[in-house]
């Protein structure tokens, strides 16, 4: 079974022959797994500003560290806003002295929306959710009050763990994954960019930073075309190559972010995630009204201009809150077979 799928519960036995059956020792029978038994809560210790569990993975705060892709990304940004003030034209005129400022200015709001999607996180929950629920779990003198918040002493460790986390009931549109190391609510998709799922909490603020980068690469390819065709008037060097190059990425990238908006909203408009359509997933979340879909996602005040701005509409809300009217994706799996079969 791939990773962060949901196990098929109507999957029929198949017919095994008596000569494929193992021979068994009569006096130590196999014993059945308890799935229900708590596998242990997870150890971690503290270092500086991070925390290393037990199995060697290392976060800082909710996030597990990938620090490669995130400083790619924001050396990338801030390397073509560095090359659009080198543009002699745009140093000299008056509306280059006005175009860059703004340009810089949707810079920052990329940005500071691409690294607020890692910030937030897309809302986890730990993955003793089943034992918590029915008062099941050890004493913990250090777990938190509220057993549904994220916690270390939650986050997945070992294979037992994700075993009966992952066999056990799960909490509403949630999975539990390999990636995240504990439940994801409303996931999206795992993003190799922000090494981060994309989830309740950070969708909006992914949706915000293709958004403003979609125009900041889009203005930013046309401010280094428009430096490729001056310098070349000037007379041939090696900067029209670094300006030609920089007109290639900002393309690629624009159409990119613009690509990640668009699928975005629309999803927005069906209360649908992308790894729900991977899933089959097609019906189950819908709400009375597109408006109400929208809401699910950029909250209950989504006028078009609260939309784009980086503001958080879950931060005040707990997980509780998050999944109360969530059905959990084996209901909607059952509730989708009743209806084939009617």
């Amino acid at each position: 079974m791939s990773d962060d799928q949901i196990p098929d519960q109507n999957l029929q036995q198949q017919e095994t022959k008596p000569s494929e059956i193992a021979p068994t020792d009569p006096e130590n029978p196999p014993q059945e797994e308890n799935i229900e038994e708590f596998p242990g809560y997870s150890d971690f210790k503290k270092c500086c500003c991070c925390t290393k569990m037990s199995n060697g993975a290392l976060f800082c705060g909710h996030w597990y560290c990938a620090p490669g892709m995130p400083i790619f990304v924001v050396t990338q940004a801030l390397a073509n806003l560095g090359i659009l003030y080198w543009i002699p034209f745009f140093n000299l005129q008056i509306y280059g002295k006005i175009f860059i400022p703004i340009i810089t200015v949707f810079g920052i709001m990329f940005i500071f929306c691409y690294l607020k999607t890692i910030y937030d996180g897309p809302g986890y929950i730990p993955f003793y959710y089943y034992w918590a629920i029915h008062d099941k779990l050890p004493p913990n003198n250090e777990i938190l009050v509220d057993t549904l918040e994220d916690s270390y002493y939650g986050v997945i460790t070992n294979d037992t763990q994700y075993k009966r986390a992952h066999d056990n009931p799960t909490p509403g549109r949630c999975i539990v994954s390999k990636l995240a190391k504990r439940f994801v609510i409303r996931p999206d998709h795992f993003c190799g960019w922000v090494g981060s799922w994309i989830g309740k909490r950070n969708h909006k603020m992914f949706f915000c930073f293709n958004f403003w980068g979609s125009i900041y690469l889009s203005l930013s390819a046309m401010a280094h075309l428009a430096g490729t065709v001056i310098i070349l008037l000037d007379g041939m060097n090696y900067r029209v190559f670094v300006e030609f190059v920089f007109v290639i990425f900002a393309l690629m990238y624009a159409a990119m972010t613009m690509q990640f908006a668009y699928s975005v909203w629309n999803n927005a408009k069906k209360n649908i995630t992308s790894w729900e359509e991977w899933n089959n997933i097609k019906y189950g979340f819908e709400q009375e009204t597109e408006s109400d879909n929208i809401a699910d996602l950029f909250g209950p005040d989504h006028r078009w201009w609260k939309v784009i701005l980086p503001i958080n509409p879950w931060k005040n809300m707990s997980n509780a809150d998050l999944i109360k009217d969530y059905p959990t994706y084996q209901q909607i799996k059952s509730n989708q077979a009743l209806l084939h079969t009617d």
